[in-house]
């Protein structure tokens, strides 16, 4: 008896960890590749505004931001690899669903689609997608209160912004991304 109550603590335990490992590298795995989608819907958007289209994202010159584009596209194709090795059917579903809405936002970027209707609806969809995906992941994980709640763009506080401290905004942005420091307008 002795022997058995040991093996099935042993078992229980051993089981235990294994789900807290697979876990961890599940959690990993989710977050990167959440990462690298909206890095790739970062730059696609801000080439899309570049080509006129309305997003609260500045504008990015296609010509500078196709080989970024590519790249962060690489990096979230190799990403989505250890999601379909780990991730549970359902949030394998929810990621293919967002990556699919954020190759649309490519062709926008790219000037392969240039209805602002269909953009509209492209941005609408990307958020419902990314919140599918956040939620599913979540609930894989075991992480309690599924629903994110709701956000919205632009703040109120930006909307009040003056066209001149939004572009003074956006340059300390750019710095910051390019890691530079601006000069300071005082």
């Amino acid at each position: 008896m002795t022997f058995v109550l040991a093996w099935a603590g042993d078992r229980t335990r051993w089981h235990r960890d294994q789900r807290v490992r697979w876990d961890t590298v599940r959690l990993t795995a989710y977050a990167e590749y959440g990462a690298a989608v909206r890095r790739v819907a970062h730059l696609a958007s801000r080439m899309a505004v570049a080509r006129g289209f309305e997003h609260y994202a500045e504008p990015l010159p296609v010509e500078h931001g196709l080989a970024e584009l590519n790249a962060a596209s690489a990096d979230r194709a190799a990403r989505w690899e250890t999601v379909l090795l780990l991730g549970s059917p359902d949030t394998i579903a929810a990621a293919r669903a967002w990556h699919r809405c954020v190759g649309q936002y490519e062709f926008f970027a790219r000037g392969l689609l240039s209805d602002p209707n269909d953009w509209a609806q492209a941005r609408e969809e990307f958020v419902r997608t990314r919140v599918a995906f956040y939620r599913s992941a979540r609930s894989d994980l075991g992480v309690d209160g599924l629903d994110l709640p709701p956000t919205s763009w632009p703040p109120r506080w930006y909307q009040r912004m003056t066209p001149e401290q939004r572009a003074a905004m956006e340059s300390v942005t750019e710095s910051r991304r390019q890691g530079t420091t601006p000069e300071s307008p005082h």
